[in-house]
């Protein structure tokens, strides 16, 4: 679980492509990739029981500063526009979330490309008149 942990920050922590800042929704195309990576790899340990226990295990300062990163790259990614608009946030990082994506594949029985293509069309849907 550590390792799948550490595995997962070095793909978030990936540098962007050169000349993606100029583009903020190139850039959260690469976080929606990245993310899809992240998730698909810790997808099978993330419904298992023994995740579970240890997710539950974890001081909740761990588990907080988890959400406070995937939230911090995911402010760095989209313009002030969008970022301070408070709902519009909140239904970008929920949709973007793991829960999210484990219900796609899990309980929706998605396949990866139908979850990730899923996951596109919600954020273009809700960025579209920005």
């Amino acid at each position: 679980i550590e390792e799948a942990d550490a595995g997962a920050a070095m793909v978030m922590d990936e540098p962007f492509p050169d000349g993606a800042a100029e583009d903020w929704q190139q850039l959260l195309q690469v976080v929606i990739d990245r993310r899809v990576r992240v998730y698909e790899s810790l997808f099978p340990l993330y419904i298992s029981p023994i995740w579970i226990r240890q997710r539950a295990g974890l001081a909740e300062k761990r588990q907080l500063h988890g959400t406070a990163r995937r939230r911090k790259r995911l402010k760095e990614v989209l313009p002030d526009e969008v970022a301070s608009d408070e709902t519009l946030f909140e239904a970008l990082d929920g949709v973007l979330s793991i829960e999210y994506w484990t219900s796609l594949r899990r309980d929706q029985q998605l396949s990866v490309e139908k979850a990730t293509k899923v996951l596109i069309t919600v954020v273009a849907r809700l960025t579209a008149s920005q």
